[in-house]
């Protein structure tokens, strides 16, 4: 197989789940800088540099922001299937994708509201890490989903105007 043959295959569905799924594990999602440490966080662990050396945890962890990460990037994931399966759009996969890569910072601005309830509460910064967005848009420009054909759709609506517009006399029976 040369090379313009591997340029010219299409992707399915289930190779954009696996790629995707290889990335959302081991890609970065945020980065949260506060007055104690500084954490990257991926998805089961997490890497924080403390003013004491680093300290490298793994596992699952069950705080909010950790799930609510998850199931956006999952949901980026299934979305960029569904494109490359024609039932979905780009502008609907990258709406998604900003949103899963900015999840961070809006969960610190909503944690950042303890600070005024708790004095003791520590002030955080969320960085987003833009990998995965930026994957997807190589991704979609090297390997373009296929081409959704609606002019079925278009002609039925047409049809269907038409229809409306200019109704049979016989049919209301006078």
């Amino acid at each position: 197989m040369s090379a313009g043959e591997i340029q010219d295959t299409q992707l399915t569905s289930r190779d954009v789940t696996t790629i995707m799924s290889v990335l959302i594990l081991l890609l970065p999602w945020g980065l949260i800088v506060t007055e104690e440490d500084t954490t990257i966080y991926w998805i089961f662990w997490y890497l924080a540099f403390e003013p004491t050396g680093f300290n490298f945890r793994a596992g699952l962890p069950i705080y909010p922001v950790f799930l609510s990460a998850v199931c956006v990037r999952l949901i980026f994931c299934v979305l960029m299937s569904r494109l490359y399966s024609e039932r979905s759009t780009v502008k609907r996969v990258l709406s998604v994708g900003v949103i899963a890569e900015y999840h961070v910072v809006f969960y610190t601005i909503l944690l950042g509201f303890n600070v005024y309830i708790l004095p003791a509460w520590p002030v955080m910064i969320g960085i987003p890490t833009p990998f995965l967005l930026l994957s997807t848009l190589f991704l979609l420009k090297r390997r373009p989903p296929p081409r959704y054909d609606d002019s079925w759709l278009l002609t039925q609506k047409k049809e269907s105007l038409e229809s409306i517009s200019s109704p049979n006399p016989d049919q209301y029976g006078s």
